[in-house]
């Protein structure tokens, strides 16, 4: 009984954040981002 209440809490948090990450998809960029540091000018 006790998994019918945790999966009754955790379902709707976890469709609820994939629609959050599925909208925020549409307006900025959820891959990791690179942190490559610009070459200025070789020496």
């Amino acid at each position: 009984m006790c998994c019918k209440g945790f999966t009754k809490r955790i379902l709707p948090f976890f469709l609820t954040f994939a629609v959050g990450l599925f909208i925020a998809s549409f307006f900025v960029s959820i891959a990791a981002p690179s942190f490559q540091i610009p070459n200025r000018g070789s020496r």
